[in-house]
């Protein structure tokens, strides 16, 4: 959901910073309570991005060329990590650059992607970010052996969302 100040925000940050990209801050509202909290602290995205996906897609900007050059991946069985694929794709190529304003909310709730309960889709794709994150050459020139942070957090990912879709959790 984007707030009021969200394009204006955009705009001037454009003005006095002119970047190639950059990302604004949102918070995240759960549907169910309308709990709002804030997500994790974005500090500098070119290193946290390894360590999992922190930026919402209504808050990325790209400039055309760019956004032209470095498509998202439309393998429908990524899904849900693609977004997070293209983050790390841009940080190996640009200086992402960020604004803690918030200028968008997140609202969590069932129909998600990222909710999905299906064991074997979750694996999938997980493999397929890994796969395509390491066999990028851009990735690993900047990145070199930092990308391994990006196994683990997708693992990570993968034992988080196997437990939410219920027994057996030992396999998470």
């Amino acid at each position: 959901m984007l707030l009021p100040n969200h394009l204006s925000d955009a705009y001037e940050f454009i003005l006095a910073n002119n970047p190639d990209v950059f990302h604004l801050g949102y918070v995240i509202e759960e549907a169910s309570s309308g709990k709002v909290k804030l997500p994790k602290k974005v500090t500098n995205i070119n290193k946290q991005i390894l360590r999992g996906n922190l930026l919402s897609c209504n808050g990325v900007f790209i400039r055309t060329q760019i956004a032209r050059q470095n498509r998202f991946n439309e393998t429908r069985a990524l899904s849900s990590l693609e977004d997070w694929e293209l983050w790390i794709r841009l940080a190996a190529r640009f200086s992402f650059m960020h604004s803690n304003q918030v200028t968008s909310r997140v609202i969590n709730h069932d129909s998600r992607s990222v909710m999905s309960a299906d064991r074997d889709k979750i694996k999938m794709k997980a493999a397929i970010f890994e796969d395509v994150v390491n066999h990028d050459i851009e990735n690993w020139k900047v990145f070199g052996n930092r990308l391994k942070l990006t196994v683990a957090s997708v693992s990570t990912y993968v034992a988080l969302h196997l437990a939410m879709a219920g027994p057996p959790n030992r396999k998470s």
